[in-house]
């Protein structure tokens, strides 16, 4: 009996543990970039599962090209694809290629939002406020989700690769993130 409930106990803190960092508050003072980057990819993939498409594999050009954006939008405050002034950088296709891309055929999903702020309610969002990253990934999703030109990036057939980022603006305390798509590069 002793070990039946010790290992009931083990297996409890084991399911405690996995769920910890969904549940983990957002600190503007030390944002985990990584860790909501991670969600994001989780959720995306469980999408694209749910639309019968297989996930998408993890691609070091694409994310160079995402981090790039996700600073610039949120150095300018704003939510754009598209990087003004900057004729090397401007549109997501000028962005994979600057970091190397050779044959890459993009697509990009952009989206930002405050933290620990009440939120617009919306049909279709279940998050009114913000604190967690669980909370904020999931809030990306649904924008995406509930938007038919990123939904159709989400589930497109010929998409297999992909780099999610995120920043965080700590002086407005909104975060954008940024995933760029591509299928398998035609030249390498």
């Amino acid at each position: 009996m002793r070990k039946i409930s010790g290992l009931i106990v083990a297996g409890c803190l084991l399911l405690l543990a996995l769920r910890l960092p969904a549940q983990t508050p957002i600190d503007v003072q030390s944002f985990d970039a990584t860790l909501l980057q991670t969600l994001i990819a989780e959720k995306v993939d469980s999408v694209r599962q749910s639309h019968k498409k297989q996930p998408l594999a993890a691609d070091a050009i694409l994310q160079q090209a995402a981090v790039d954006h996700a600073l610039y939008l949120a150095k300018k405050g704003m939510l754009s694809h598209f990087q003004e002034g900057n004729k090397k950088k401007y549109d997501p296709q000028d962005r994979v290629e600057f970091f190397g891309g050779i044959g890459y055929q993009t697509g990009e999903n952009a989206a930002e939002h405050p933290v620990q702020v009440l939120l617009v309610q919306k049909k279709g969002y279940t998050v009114n406020r913000v604190e967690t990253y669980e909370q904020s990934a999931l809030l990306f999703i649904q924008q995406w989700v509930h938007s038919p030109m990123h939904f159709k990036n989400l589930v497109k057939e010929e998409f297999s690769r992909s780099g999610i980022a995120v920043n965080l603006d700590p002086k407005t305390k909104r975060i954008y993130a940024v995933q760029v798509f591509s299928p398998e590069p035609l030249a390498q």
